[in-house]
C-alpha cells in the first residue's frame, strides 16, 4: 500500500486566494540529507554505502551486460524547509558490480 504525504498550501496575495497540493512522494523512496549523500565516494561498495546512509535507496534499475550488474538506487533529499518542499532533489546512485560508479542530484 503507497502512503502519501500532502500538504496544502494556501497563499494569499492581494486579494486572490491561491492553494495548492504538494505531493511529497510515497514512502517506497527513503530519504536521506546533503551531508550524507556528500560523504559518498566513487568505488564504495553497497555496504559501505548504507552504512553512511542509514538504509540503501529504491532499486529503480538492475541489468547484467557483459557479466556487469547495474543497478540503480534513488532516494529523495530530506525535507526540512520550505524550500525543500518546492524544489525537492533526486538523488541517484549507480553501482556496477557492487561498487559506486556514479552519484547526482537531479532538481525535479
Amino acid at each position: 500500500m503507497k502512503s502519501f504525504v500532502f500538504i496544502v498550501i494556501i497563499l494569499l496575495v492581494g486579494t486572490v486566494l491561491i492553494t495548492s497540493i504538494v505531493i511529497l512522494g510515497d514512502s517506497k523512496y527513503p530519504r536521506i540529507t546533503l551531508e550524507q549523500y556528500n560523504k559518498l565516494e566513487s568505488n564504495m561498495t553497497l555496504t559501505e554505502t548504507e552504512k553512511i546512509l542509514g538504509k540503501i535507496g529504491y532499486l529503480t534499475y538492475e541489468t547484467t551486460i557483459n557479466n556487469h550488474l547495474r543497478q540503480e538506487y534513488v532516494f529523495y533529499y530530506k525535507i526540512d524547509s520550505l524550500k525543500s518542499i518546492y524544489y525537492p532533489l533526486k538523488m541517484r546512485l549507480i553501482f556496477i558490480d557492487d561498487n559506486l560508479y556514479q552519484k547526482s542530484l537531479i532538481q525535479k
